[in-house]
C-alpha cells in the first residue's frame, strides 16, 4: 500500500510539476523536431504527409494515442508507436505492411499484404517498382469461395517449393480448391489441386527441366491427379 501511494505521489508530483513549468516558461516544451523511423516501401517523407501540425505545439498536450490512432488507419501501416523525449522532441516509428502480391478483381488491381489486406491501387510505378506475382479469379464467384490471405499464402508456399529458376508470375483461383500457376518466362500453364500441389512439384520440376522430347517444351500440363501428369503442347483456351 505504501508502495502505490509512493508511486501516485510521485506520478502526480511530476504531472504537476510539468504544468507548472508550462504555465511559467510556455515555449520551453514546443514541440521543435520530429524524428520518424520507418522501412521501405514507406518513407520518411509519406509518414509526415500524415501527421497534423505538430512543431509549435506544447509537448504535454499532444495526444500520443491520438497520434497513433491515425497512423494505424492508413492502409499501409502495421503498428506506430509515440515517444516523448523533453523537453522539445517526438520521436515516431512506423512499421509498414509489407507488399507481398497484386490482387486483380472486378477490373481493378490492388497491392495487398501477406493478410490479402488492400494497400493501394496498383500504379504505373509500382507495377514497375514492385517484382510481385498477380493473384486473380477466373470469374467473380470464385473470388468468394477463396480466402484472400490463404491465396497470397499459396502464391509464397509455391515459389518457395518449386526450383529457384522458375518464379511465378501469376496465380489464377478456379472453383474450389483448384487453381493454376503460370511461370515467368515461360508460356505455360501449369493445373493444380490445393489437395495434391505439394506432392506434384517433384513432378513439376522434372517436366519443367527434362521435358518429353516427343512434344518439346510442354505448354499445359495438368497435375491435378495424385502422380499423374497430363502434358499438352498447347495452351487452354
Amino acid at each position: 500500500m505504501k508502495r502505490v501511494l509512493i508511486i501516485s505521489f510521485v506520478v502526480v508530483g511530476t504531472a504537476g510539476a510539468g504544468l507548472g513549468l508550462m504555465r511559467l516558461f510556455p515555449d520551453l516544451f514546443s514541440v521543435r523536431e520530429i524524428v520518424i523511423h520507418t522501412a521501405a516501401p514507406l518513407s520518411e517523407e509519406r509518414v509526415r504527409s500524415w501527421l497534423p501540425k505538430l512543431i509549435g505545439q506544447n509537448l504535454w498536450q499532444v495526444s500520443g494515442s491520438s497520434l497513433v490512432g491515425d497512423l494505424e488507419r492508413q492502409s499501409w501501416v502495421s503498428s506506430a508507436s509515440i515517444k516523448k523525449e523533453f523537453p522539445d522532441r517526438l520521436r515516431i516509428e512506423v512499421l509498414p505492411r509489407v507488399p507481398k502480391a497484386f490482387w486483380s478483381s472486378r477490373g481493378e488491381v490492388w497491392i495487398v499484404d501477406e493478410k490479402g489486406k488492400k494497400l493501394e491501387r496498383m500504379s504505373p510505378t509500382s507495377a514497375r517498382d514492385l517484382d510481385l506475382p498477380v493473384v486473380s479469379t477466373e470469374t467473380e464467384s470464385v473470388e468468394q469461395q477463396w480466402s484472400p490471405a490463404d491465396a497470397v499464402l499459396l502464391t509464397q508456399d509455391f515459389q518457395n517449393a518449386i526450383d529457384d529458376k522458375f518464379r511465378i508470375s501469376e496465380l489464377v483461383l478456379s472453383d474450389f480448391p483448384y487453381f493454376k500457376i503460370y511461370l515467368a518466362d515461360y508460356r505455360l500453364e501449369l493445373l493444380y489441386s490445393l489437395d495434391t500441389w505439394q506432392d506434384q512439384i517433384p513432378v513439376t520440376r522434372d517436366l519443367l527441366l527434362r521435358p518429353p522430347s516427343q512434344i518439346g517444351q510442354p505448354r499445359r500440363i495438368n497435375l491435378v491427379f495424385p502422380k499423374k501428369a497430363v502434358v499438352s503442347p498447347t495452351l487452354s483456351q
